[in-house]
């Protein structure tokens, strides 16, 4: 048979089967093409901002975008930032004018996304810092690997109460490097695989922390970080460069490759039984390369194939939907889901990127974003939506567990909790449960908190209780809150559910109180003579006694979390800021 003749018979019994999958509530359409100088070889949503796009391209440029809007909020041309902290081979191709890279991963630093990562073809690795206001500082380079760099991510560790930021990469010198992502300080080495290391995913599990990673001889090995050897070879199903990444709650984890016969497949991994749980249908055969896969939070899968995006959801292998995207798609795009899964992105040929827009009756309305003008690098208008109809608004009536009125509401940093403290000093804790009805353990209105108990009890004021101030605040790492109702302040554990301890008992009464967001257990306290005191809880001590700026009772206090700049306000309606 002629080959084109096969190509079309194969492109038109595709389309049929997709047709016949297509649900009628699930719809793509292009709403945006972004063109670049040069071709994208690796796009990422930012975890926080829905319409904020990050691109790598293949001469090493990084770009920042602004989707909704088409415009360019950021570039920076490939340099050496540090020629005297590279190797050699670096030095001697940069001096002789032929280092020529591109980049092979650009990724995000969740939830906050105040860093992002690239990594290139050529040993080097660029951290970025996202500072206020949204300006996008050059932070540090590595040297991370002889040869390119294949993948990176971000992972916390949290050792001796320590939150430390960590980059992984991996490369062709078959290694993992683990880095302090602020001090660029090596942390950890893994030295395992016989072929170079192509994908890398960190994850926890039973409050372990562990890497796994595949090789390009279709390897898989697990590593932890406090052993230095690997958990044995795993063999993935196929024979070549294999790529892996878990789902937005870490309990799936997907494989996309090719297998020796150069047929691709596209996977569930069971990581108990260490085999495939389910084989998604729908791949063209065979394939030239492996195709690039995204998961969405609301269980859809997308993968890049035969020039289209094609769709599954994560519990049926059968096709759900495909498109096109009107045209100009390479045979396996690189393509990625924003965080509401609203948006995917998808590189095209001629140095385009295509914004599509996901509708889903089943998985909510669109947003409506409202533009505002803004002088801002970073405009501060891209989270913001506009209610376009009562079904956007949700709510849910907490368990009440009190009559006396609630003073003070607050999150805790990672969203799954709120904490309220009531006039007659209880202080209550909503916790809602991770599983598979709520996969992000999120406080949501679709599903019921866990718990709703008071977990202490602060001491009243003895006298004007009418003038008495209500205080809550919760650590960085959520572990710790403070809390105060007109008498001592009180220290708890939320981890261990004890009270750790209470200070400042016959000092003025305390006003508010503010966690400091990088110094464990340090917090400044407003008092009620318009003195500010900077305390350590954990050692009971005064660090520093803040007392100009304020003649009335200190109200509010923030601290900065970019720069060492604490602002305060009192009664009187002055703000002051200390440094």
């Amino acid at each position: 048979m002629d080959p084109n003749v096969e190509r079309a018979e194969l492109s038109k019994d595709t389309s049929s089967e997709v047709r016949s999958a297509i649900s009628p509530n699930f719809t793509v359409n292009v709403v945006r093409t972004l063109e670049e100088e040069s071709s994208p070889t690796s796009i990422d949503f930012h975890p926080a901002s829905d319409a904020v796009l990050l691109v790598g391209t293949d001469n090493g440029t990084v770009l920042i975008w602004d989707v909704k809007a088409g415009v360019k909020l950021y570039f920076h041309h490939f340099v050496v930032w540090d020629l005297l902290v590279c190797c050699t081979t670096v030095q001697d191709l940069e001096n002789d004018k032929k280092l020529r890279v591109s980049v092979n991963k650009v990724l995000w630093c969740g939830p906050s996304g105040s860093y992002f990562g690239v990594a290139f073809s050529q040993h080097l690795v660029h951290v970025y810092r996202r500072g206020s206001g949204g300006i996008v500082y050059v932070n540090k380079e590595i040297d991370a690997h002889d040869g390119s760099v294949n993948d990176l991510a971000f992972a916390h560790q949290k050792p001796h109460s320590s939150d430390i930021l960590m980059l992984i990469t991996c490369g062709d010198d078959r290694k993992i490097h683990v880095w302090n992502a602020d001090t660029t300080a090596l942390l950890y080495t893994f030295d395992g695989h016989s072929a170079p290391v192509c994908s890398i995913c960190p994850y926890l599990k039973n409050e372990v922390h562990l890497i796994l990673s595949t090789s390009i001889d279709g390897k898989m090995k697990t590593w932890l970080y406090h052993k230095r050897g690997g958990g044995g070879n795993i063999d993935c199903p196929g024979v070549g460069d294999c790529k892996l990444d878990y789902n937005a709650a870490s309990n799936r984890l997907f494989l996309c490759g090719i297998t020796k016969d150069r047929e691709s497949y596209f996977v569930e991994w069971d990581e108990v039984k260490r085999c495939i749980k389910r084989s998604y249908k729908g791949l063209k055969n065979p394939c030239s390369s492996t195709i690039k896969f995204s998961s969405s939070p609301n269980q859809i899968l997308a993968a890049g194939d035969e020039h289209m995006v094609k769709f599954w959801s994560m519990d049926n292998v059968e096709l759900l939907t495909s498109t096109d995207a009107d045209g100009g798609l390479p045979e396996c795009p690189y393509i990625c889901f924003n965080r509401r899964s609203t948006l995917l992105a998808v590189c095209a040929k001629e140095n385009k990127i295509k914004i599509l827009e996901i509708s889903n009756e089943n998985l909510g309305k669109h947003e409506c974003i409202k533009r505002s003008d803004s002088n801002e690098i970073w405009p501060n208008y891209w989270n913001v939506s506009e209610i376009c109809e009562p079904s956007q608004c949700q709510s849910l009536q907490l368990p009440v567990h009190t009559k006396h009125m609630i003073d003070r509401l607050t999150y805790n940093h990672a969203g799954s909790c709120i904490f309220a403290l009531a006039l007659n000093g209880s202080v209550v804790r909503w916790m809602w449960p991770c599983g598979h009805t709520n996969l992000d353990g999120k406080a949501n209105t679709k599903v019921s908190p866990k718990s709703f108990h008071p977990i202490l009890r602060n001491d009243l004021k003895k006298h004007n209780r009418k003038d008495q101030a209500s205080c809550l605040t919760v650590s960085k790492d959520d572990q710790y809150i403070l809390s105060s109702s007109g008498a001592e302040i009180n220290l708890f554990d939320l981890y261990l559910s004890r009270m750790m301890g209470n200070f400042k008992r016959n000092a003025p009464m305390a006003t508010c109180i503010a966690f400091h967001p990088h110094i464990d257990g340090v917090a400044a306290i407003g008092m009620e003579d318009c003195s500010i005191c900077i305390y350590n809880c954990f050692i009971i001590e005064d660090i520093k006694k803040l007392v100009d700026g304020h003649t009335k009772r200190v109200t509010a206090l923030a601290f900065s979390k970019e720069y060492t700049i604490l602002v305060s306000g009192d009664a009187d309606a002055r703000v002051t800021f200390h440094k």
